[in-house]
This record gives C-alpha cells, sequence and structure tokens, in this order.
C-alpha cells in the first residue's frame, strides 16, 4: 500500500470513528436509534462573537502558505486578512499571506511574502541576531531532529540569516502566535484542518512595527508538517518541504516560475533554484 492510500485510510478510519461518536451520544441524550436528524438543534445566531471567531480560524488556515501536492489553496485569503484588521484592530499583527506573494512584488522568479507600505521592500527579520527556533516532537517522525539540523544549516547557508534551534517544546499555538521563537511541529488536519486534503506543510511569519509609522519586522513565527506524510517521504523531499516553509517564514511567497522551490505545488524540486536564492539574497538586503 502506498503512502497515498495509507493516508487516505487513516482518514477514513477517523471519519467513521467520528461518526459513531456522534451516534453514541446521540443515544446517550435522545434515546437509543435516535436518527441525526431527529435531535435537537441549537438556534442559529448571526454576527457577534460567534462570527469573528470563524473570521479568525478561517483567516489563520487561509492567509499562512501551503505547499505541495495543493492545485488549489483557500480563496480571497487578502480579503480576509483585511478583514481581520478592519474588525479586530490587528493592524500590527498578522500572519503573512505568503500563499502567492504580493502580486508584482520581488524580482525575476520570486516575490515577496508581504511588503511595507511602500509596495516594494519586503517586511523580513532585523539584521542582527539569530532567529529563535522551538521543535515540537509530539507526531514527528523517526529522524526529525537530523531533518530539521539539516533543514535549518541549508536554509542558513543560503540566506544569510540565522536560524538557532534553541530546544524543544510542548508548545502547539500553530496560528494565534505573537512575538516569540518560531515553532516547528507535527500535526495532522484534525488538529490543523488546513492540513486536509494534499497539503503537506504551512508556514508563516508573525509582523509588528518596532515604532509608530516604522518599517515593520518579523517577530515570530511558525511552520506545521503533516504528521501522517512526513512518515513515509523520502528525505530529499521532506527537507524540501521544510526549507519551503522556513522561506516563507523568512519573507518569500509563492512563483509560477518554473525550477524553483517556492512553486505553490511541488513538481519534484528539491533544491533552492536560481530565483529563491535571489530573493532570499533580496530579503537579507532589505533587513534593519
Amino acid at each position: 500500500m502506498s503512502w497515498q492510500e495509507e493516508r487516505a485510510r487513516r482518514r477514513r478510519v477517523r471519519e467513521i470513528e467520528r461518526q459513531l461518536r456522534e451516534l453514541d451520544d446521540l443515544d446517550r441524550r435522545y434515546g437509543l436509534g435516535t436518527p441525526v436528524a431527529a435531535a435537537p438543534r441549537p438556534a442559529r445566531r448571526s454576527g457577534g462573537c460567534s462570527g469573528l471567531l470563524t473570521l479568525l480560524l478561517v483567516l489563520a488556515m487561509g492567509a499562512i502558505s501551503a505547499y505541495l501536492f495543493a492545485p488549489q489553496l483557500l480563496p480571497e485569503a487578502r480579503s480576509l486578512l483585511d478583514r481581520l484588521t478592519n474588525d479586530t484592530g490587528l493592524a500590527d499583527r498578522a500572519f503573512s499571506d505568503g500563499m502567492d506573494g504580493e502580486p508584482g512584488s520581488g524580482g525575476e522568479g520570486y516575490t515577496f511574502a508581504v511588503t511595507q507600505p511602500d509596495g516594494v521592500s519586503p517586511v523580513t527579520w532585523p539584521c542582527e541576531g539569530t532567529i529563535p527556533m522551538e521543535v515540537n516532537p509530539q507526531g514527528a517522525p523517526e529522524g526529525y531532529a537530523d531533518l530539521v539540523a539539516s533543514t535549518v544549516t541549508r536554509i542558513n547557508d543560503a540566506s544569510g540569516f540565522t536560524f538557532e534551534v534553541v530546544g524543544e517544546t510542548d508548545d502547539r499555538t500553530f496560528v494565534n502566535r505573537g512575538a516569540g521563537p518560531v515553532l516547528l511541529g507535527f500535526a495532522d488536519a484534525d488538529e490543523v484542518p488546513a492540513l486536509g486534503g494534499p497539503t503537506a506543510g504551512l508556514g508563516g511569519a508573525v509582523h509588528a512595527q518596532r515604532s509608530i509609522g516604522g518599517p515593520r519586522v518579523a517577530v515570530g513565527g511558525m511552520v506545521v508538517l503533516d504528521s501522517e506524510l512526513f512518515g513515509g517521504l523520502p528525505t530529499p523531499v521532506a527537507e524540501a518541504i521544510v526549507i519551503h516553509e522556513l522561506a516563507h517564514v523568512l519573507g518569500l511567497g509563492h512563483t509560477d516560475t518554473g525550477g524553483e522551490l517556492m512553486q505553490p505545488v511541488s513538481l519534484g524540486q528539491t533544491q533552492l533554484g536560481s530565483g529563491d536564492l535571489a530573493g532570499l539574497r533580496h530579503l537579507r538586503e532589505a533587513c534593519s
């Protein structure tokens, strides 16, 4: 059985188990054999906090980049980002929309996930110091420490930035992150719904302004990888996915140029292309 078939099988099992739990709950509450349609339904309310929470969840999953075998991503992520900013006042902190990059940004073979108000300069990390990273090993495949170490070395060499693994953590706040270490971990679609279907990884940075009117800089971020998929991937492919997501954390968006690792769909590329490398150099030159 291939890893794709095994992954689909496990998800079918989980869905059947969920349905059985739902039926058991109905039996306990309304009597044995109660059909789902006969169960009382809570009244629907419009507006209010529940609508905002739904918006937050949709935004958080839609505004983080996805990679590998993902021909379609959540639509209108940028409009959701704008709505979140307007509705909550979080204008100084939001996950970068790394799905396709800012239209017209970057250069040949690369785009930027987010640009400064000038629409040209990229948002990235400060020049000085390291980018601390914590790893949550829950659900990680065997040999995950070597995988993380290898990819960190490769992205550091290529970018001029310095990710530094500072330890392990039990933190699983992949979405609603603020300033602090970049979190790298593994999860399934039950925990992070955006990992459902063919999506192999998500990554993004949290941005803030150091001063009123000053440039935005990255102050935190995360990478979450599909725990079901990573257990059966060849090492070069697994490393390519992690490097792709870490490049999003640094500030690169997706590109349609062939031969680049930052394409939104994996076509077998395992090495950074010339456009990827040029984009990483541009980020380093633009840091403040």
